[in-house]
């Protein structure tokens, strides 16, 4: 999907390893993190120290209501898990 999207992506399966490569994303990079990681891991804490290292642009993937996570004013915006397509299809 990225690809026919023209987009580039990077996936991480440990944060540390996210964060052990910021120095090599852009600015304007846009960081989709999962709420609910592996051995019961809140994405949102992920988030929360990503946006002490980067500016806005953190957006949280989960399949809760949007409501949860209203009072976390470092996320960008909460969308569902689907692939965040530029052109608007899927």
């Amino acid at each position: 999907m990225a690809r026919t999207e023209g987009v580039a992506i990077s996936t991480f399966s440990r944060p540390e390893d996210m964060f052990d490569h910021l120095d090599s994303f852009p600015a304007s990079a846009v960081y989709y993190i999962d709420s609910c990681l592996a051995d019961g891991e809140k994405g949102e804490y992920i988030a929360l120290e990503l946006s002490q290292k980067v500016i806005g642009n953190i957006y949280l993937a989960t399949g809760y209501d949007k409501e949860k996570f209203e009072d976390l004013d470092y996320i960008k915006g909460v969308v569902g898990k689907d692939f965040p397509t530029t052109k608007g299809k899927k």
